[in-house]
């Protein structure tokens, strides 16, 4: 099974635009791509609460995950703000299968190194189940979450539709491989 997921709560004056209803946005259009296709895997497709307070929704879900083996999970996290970027922690399989992708596409995406965010992918990671986590910060950047400068006037579209072109390209090769290894 494979677990695509976003938060959707938000913290002080800003409205949470860019974190995080660009990532929910994604995921939203995402279960509207999968149930087009004929897929081999389970996919679960999670809005996180919490997630700004201590991750407190995905903590919940792992501890009380009783279903099929989770193979891997996609965390969606703040996009459109600027070039796409993954988590420099993220597993090393998933980091050059997007990074591939994203040559394929034509789609900018480059590595992170913002050792103080967290996100969703923590508590996968700390179970040992490989994750990719996906946003579009940079040092500059950060400093707009979580005030009134975190709105719509800050997303690109085109950002978007190129977080989205990842996302989609991802998901559907990771479905047709038929034993997925990183």
């Amino acid at each position: 099974m494979f677990i695509v997921g976003a938060h959707y709560d938000r913290m002080g004056t800003g409205p949470g635009v860019a974190d995080n209803w660009s990532g929910i946005v994604l995921i939203s259009r995402l279960v509207e791509a999968l149930q087009l296709m004929e897929t081999n895997h389970t996919w679960e497709i999670i809005a996180f609460g919490e997630e700004e307070t201590g991750t407190y929704g995905s903590k919940a879900y792992m501890r009380d995950h009783k279903g099929k083996p989770i193979i891997s999970m996609i965390n969606v996290d703040t996009l459109g703000l600027g070039p796409l970027k993954f988590d420099s922690r993220s597993s090393q399989g998933l980091k050059c299968i997007a990074e591939k992708i994203a040559t394929d596409i034509e789609v900018q995406l480059s590595p992170s190194h913002l050792q103080e965010t967290t996100g969703d992918w923590e508590p996968f990671d700390r179970r040992g189940i490989d994750f990719l986590s996906l946003h579009s910060l940079d040092r500059r950047l950060i400093r707009k979450l979580h005030t009134r400068r975190d709105s719509w006037k800050a997303i690109s579209e085109n950002r978007m539709q190129e977080a989205w072109r990842l996302l989609v390209s991802l998901s559907s090769l990771l479905d047709r491989q038929s034993e997925p290894r990183f």
